[in-house]
């Protein structure tokens, strides 16, 4: 297996950065398959980020389609890359979790979530669903709160108890229903402050991936 796609899922401050710089750092044990990539959802780069914050229901739609037109642009990249390529989160989450997020908080209208979802299923269609999935479970909303507020971006000050708990239950309901290879992980520890624990997750990772090769 010379190509091997690894997508690392879960709510927002579930410790996905922190788990795939581990994973493609320089000797790491992934590099037994090859070079070690990790694909990041560029933040910065979608020119309606800022206006979503001013005014969410007027922008939601613009702000969702420019994050699936990176995916369709992250995707060729990935493709092309020989290797262990990792994405710190995954398409399936721009739509089943925060696309249909904002439609139950009436910030995407009908008419926007059923012409988003057009195109984000047609994307799907055309990825390569990843070779194992990471899930990053976490039950205690407060520890995602705690980590938030320390890492302190200002885009996510205003992120509260209730929308992390319905994200949290829309990953439940989503992650039940995956289909593929997956591998759930107890995030609740601090990743961060765990290098043992991070190589026992690393050690079940290779584990998994050595019985795909057989």
């Amino acid at each position: 297996m010379s190509k091997i796609f690894i997508g690392v899922c879960g709510n927002i401050g579930s410790g996905k950065t922190t788990l795939s710089e581990f994973l493609s750092r320089d000797g790491g044990a992934l590099e037994k398959f090859g070079k070690v990539k990790v694909f990041r959802e560029d933040v910065a780069k979608n020119p309606y980020l800022k206006l979503y914050y001013e005014d969410s229901k007027r922008w939601s739609f613009e702000s969702q389609m420019s994050f699936l037109s990176q995916r369709l642009v992250q995707r060729e990249a990935l493709e092309k890359f020989d290797g262990v390529a990792i994405s710190d989160r995954t398409i399936y989450e721009d739509g089943y979790i925060f696309a249909d997020s904002l439609h139950d908080q009436k910030l995407l209208s009908d008419l926007g979530f059923k012409n988003y979802n057009f195109w984000f299923n047609f994307v799907i269609s055309e990825f390569k669903k990843p070779d194992l999935l990471l899930y990053l479970k976490i039950k205690n909303i407060n520890t995602l709160l705690k980590r938030i507020a320390l890492r302190g971006r200002d885009y996510e000050k205003n992120i509260t108890y209730n929308y992390l708990y319905e994200l949290n239950r829309k990953y439940e309901d989503w992650i039940k229903k995956w289909d593929g290879n997956k591998l759930i992980i107890d995030a609740e520890i601090d990743m961060k402050e765990n290098n043992d624990y991070l190589k026992n997750i690393e050690e079940k990772i290779m584990e998994n991936l050595k019985k795909l090769q057989k």
